[in-house]
């Protein structure tokens, strides 16, 4: 296997799990892989399906994810591998599906699996390796939820049952499970291996007001080892630092977010791959497919909402197994904004309301009749296809038309939503607690996924001791600084007076 490794990838080893879970998908078993981030999850299906005879089918759950991927293969000279998505014409994705036998690998959303045509196209050939990409999607208590998810289980059914590879960076041993049964997987292999990334240290500091933090960020970029992403929840905050950066530091620096074009997005994430910017700022879409080793740092800004999503974004750091950081700048009020973006995803209580009073009064009687009329309403996207979900779990939606109105169903269906925005706002409660305590952070985010901490790092992260941060990759000024730890530099720079923290 590893002269194969040599001969088609250019590597002399496999990274840990990767033989192992390469092996196992080779003798066609079902596997669930749970490998940190930068762990090379990409090669555990790229590899198999260079040895199968069939197609290997990989579902992704985001557009931008998957185009990536499949312009670095092809830039390699991988020509049999295609994506199936919006960004294509009408006439393009016809002559894909005709001429499907002629790829080897097939990226594609859930959502387009569900168009009768892809299916119908993908039954006429034969399926050799069906793989579900951050498959923590499927489960209605992950990070992620996607409803589009939990019809794979039927889609896979409808091709005969291929092996599955479901793949995630993050998942608790609830979670695992749950994806297991919604893809309704046998005699599944296991491939867990901890969250931990040794080469990340973490250092957390707190300010006395969000202003406070947003000058200190701005003012002295430079201090930050580079290259380096700045996260943040909002897309105008990372405008704001991005013009606020600018007057004050030398280094390059552009903002990315999902309200810009989709070629100046392309544009920003190639001059940070290729070298031309020090810092992007972004929102969370920012960093998924972006295949970059030697990004040293990863700061927050603002805090994510679940421990899950701060995980796989630190985890974007030091894929070179090189040292690097994950910094957390945290002022007082900052988890308004967390509890926003929660209370966002789940519909109004009286919106539900007037939907079901429709429902009651046969104004609606099909799925699209209500999708339309959830749409009049004001629900954004996230929020209706919540709802629909929960209107098929309860059976007052069946093959496609609104049937059983009851009543007592339909408050079941409320409960349900109440209880599901409840438990997110109890998970980031429990996530800011565990960021933001006294206890060591590496041991707290072990925690978290039911692991323990077995050995002392040094560094660590800055509730063991202070870091001294490692300049000597990427360093443009500020060279008289490098012995310093970050806690007396921070100190020096800001004169804030606060005593030293444990």
């Amino acid at each position: 296997m590893e002269t194969f490794l040599k001969q088609k990838f250019g590597f002399s080893n496999f990274r840990p799990g990767q033989r192992e879970i390469i092996a196992d998908v080779l003798s066609r078993k079902n596997v669930l892989a749970v490998l940190p981030t930068g762990s090379g999850k990409t090669l555990c299906y790229q590899l198999p399906s260079h040895v199968f005879k069939g197609i290997t089918v990989v579902v992704s759950p985001l557009l931008s994810l998957m185009d990536d991927q499949v312009q670095q293969m092809r830039s390699q000279g991988d020509k049999g591998v295609i994506a199936i998505n919006s960004y294509l014409s009408n006439d393009e994705k016809r002559n894909i599906l005709r001429t499907l036998p002629q790829y080897r690998m097939i990226f594609v959303s859930p959502e387009m699996l569900q168009l009768s045509n892809v299916l119908e196209a993908l039954q006429r050939v034969t399926v050799s390796l069906f793989v579900v990409d951050e498959a923590h999607c499927i489960s209605q208590w992950g990070h992620e939820f996607r409803t589009d998810y939990l019809r794979l289980g039927d889609i896979r059914k409808a091709l005969h049952y291929p092996p599955c590879l479901a793949l995630t960076a993050t998942a608790t041993k609830d979670i695992q499970q749950d994806i297991i049964e919604q893809l309704g997987l046998h005699e599944v292999h296991r491939h867990i291996y901890s969250v931990d990334r040794e080469n990340i240290a973490y250092i957390q500091k707190h300010f006395h007001s969000h202003a406070d933090k947003l000058e200190y960020l701005t003012r002295h970029l430079s201090e930050f080892p580079a290259p380096g992403i700045i996260y943040t929840s909002s897309r105008q905050l990372a405008e704001h630092i991005v013009y606020e950066a600018a007057k004050n530091q030398s280094y390059k620096i552009a903002y990315y977010h999902a309200g810009m074009l989709q070629e100046d997005r392309r544009l920003i994430q190639h001059q940070f791959l290729e070298g031309s910017l020090d810092f992007v700022v972004a929102t969370n879409a920012f960093g998924m497919g972006v295949h970059k080793s030697d990004i040293r740092s990863v700061i927050h800004v603002q805090l994510p909402t679940r421990m899950e999503a701060y995980v796989q974004e630190v985890g974007r750091a030091g894929r070179d197994g090189k040292q690097s950081y994950a910094f957390l700048l945290h002022a007082d009020g900052d988890d308004i904004l967390p509890l926003q973006l929660i209370q966002r995803e789940y519909p109004d209580q009286g919106i539900i309301d007037s939907v079901f009073a429709t429902m009651k009064q046969q104004v609606v009687v099909t799925r699209s009749d209500l999708e339309q009329r959830c749409y009049e309403m004001g629900l954004e996207e996230t929020q209706q296809k919540l709802l629909l979900f929960y209107l098929e779990k309860s059976h007052i939606i069946q093959n496609g038309r609104v049937d059983n109105v009851n009543p007592e169903l339909l408050q079941q269906v409320k409960n349900e939503l109440r209880q599901r925005e409840t438990y997110r706002f109890q998970l980031f409660r429990q996530f800011e607690e565990s960021l933001l305590s006294h206890k060591c952070l590496r041991a707290q985010i072990l925690s978290y996924f039911e692991e323990n901490l077995t050995k002392r790092l040094d560094p660590c992260c800055s509730r063991c001791g202070d870091i001294v941060i490692e300049r000597e990759v990427y360093d443009k000024q500020n060279k008289k600084n490098r012995s310093k730890t970050w806690n007396q530099r921070l100190k020096a720079m800001l004169a804030l007076g606060e005593e030293e923290e444990g």
